[in-house]
């Protein structure tokens, strides 16, 4: 499933990329729909979903997500 793209814009800069929201987010709002693989231990892109579960999502844009688990 592929999220509107106007909620969100990939930065580049360099070899650096970033994601940036476009619009206003609450706690607890929700950016997009994602899917993806579970691994069996974190990596540079994946995301933690779980206490000791990581995955990597599709869409890809959001593995430049800068996230916290707080």
């Amino acid at each position: 499933m592929e999220p509107p793209q106007e909620r969100f814009l990939v930065h580049t800069a360099g070899e650096h990329k970033s994601l940036t929201s476009l619009v206003s987010l609450a706690k607890g709002d929700i950016l997009c729909a994602f899917q993806g693989t579970y691994q069996p231990a974190p990596t540079r892109h994946s995301i933690q979903v779980g206490t000791t579960e990581h995955m990597l999502v599709d869409p890809v844009a959001l593995r430049f997500i800068n996230h916290s688990c707080e």
